[in-house]
């Protein structure tokens, strides 16, 4: 009875921590729409999203960045196409949380000081923070970059979700 219990454990975790990793059926969106968005670019490739937090500081998961030096991060702001377009910032300082554990992904925060300051315009300015913690089953909006068919295409935001 244990064993196939085991053996799931085994087979089931990689592929929850490396499945599939896309927003998928969402809406595309303008960046003015959303414009702390980040596209996360490590070696050159597309690695996650992240949001502007300050005119210096990118809020994204440590999965997306623990293990790689500043000088492979880069960010792609102000463009609402994940691939190209907007302006591309190299980053200086890499700050994964303390107590990020990559086999459970506790603490999953890493934040990207950027090389520069930031200049705010319509489509590059820091996320506005809340005042208050949201109740319990509100709706929240994600946004990343996928595709409405399964491709990576533009930045989208998922309007389906639920907090709490």
């Amino acid at each position: 009875m244990l064993a196939p219990l085991i053996f799931l454990q085994i087979a089931a975790l990689p592929w929850l921590a490396l499945g599939d990793q896309r927003i998928i059926n969402g809406n595309t969106v303008n960046i003015k729409d959303a414009p702390w968005h980040a596209s996360i670019i490590v070696d050159s490739k597309l690695k996650c999203g992240g949001a502007i937090i300050s005119k210096n500081y990118i809020l994204t998961a440590a999965k997306c960045v623990d293990g790689y030096s500043a000088r492979s991060i880069q960010v792609r702001l102000g463009t609402s196409s994940c691939g190209t377009g907007g302006s591309n910032v190299g980053i200086c300082e890499v700050k994964v949380h303390s107590q990020y554990s990559s086999w459970r992904f506790d603490n999953n925060l890493a934040l990207l000081k950027t090389c520069e300051l930031l200049k705010t315009t319509d489509e590059i300015k820091p996320i506005e923070r809340a005042n208050k913690a949201p109740e319990d089953n509100s709706r929240a909006n994600v946004t990343g970059c996928g595709g409405k068919s399964g491709n990576f295409l533009d930045l989208i935001i998922d309007r389906g979700l639920s907090a709490g």
